[in-house]
């Protein structure tokens, strides 16, 4: 469903865009992901499926899409229900998903990248606090 609202903003639910070279899609979810790892993790390996699957462009950082409303595309409207991450996994396998590294895309690398960097930034808080820089110089 495309809805442009009072304030102008266009809000696209399970939405296909294409043309004869390009495919977009966007896909609802039915419930808020938790920022705790796990869900986030979960979520992560469902993209990172669907994005193998789908031959999808892995450089894509999903912060801009396509205007729905524009001539160009022909849009589809598929459903208005969102879906859950549970029924997602149906159609992939996650196993040995999310990539990690260089292969990692949109969820899985923001999950990786703080991962990697909160392990280092709680031992060198510790360290600070435990040091003589820590009276001279607070936060």
């Amino acid at each position: 469903m495309i809805v442009d609202n009072a304030q102008g903003h266009i809000t696209t639910r399970n939405v296909t865009l294409h043309d004869l070279r390009h495919t977009y899609a966007s896909i609802a979810l039915q419930d808020k992901v938790s920022l705790l790892s796990e869900p986030i993790r979960y979520a992560a390996a469902i993209q990172s499926a669907f994005m193998q699957r789908l031959q999808a462009d892995e450089g894509y950082a999903g912060l801009i899409t396509k205007n729905p409303l524009h001539p160009h595309w022909q849009t589809e409207c598929w459903t208005e229900d969102g879906y859950s991450l549970d029924y997602l996994t149906d159609f992939v396998d996650i196993r040995n998903h999310p990539k990690t590294g260089r292969g990692a895309s949109g969820l899985g690398r923001n999950s990786d990248t703080f991962d990697n960097v909160r392990h280092w930034a709680y031992t060198a808080i510790r360290e600070y606090w435990r040091s003589d820089d820590a009276a001279l110089y607070p936060c």
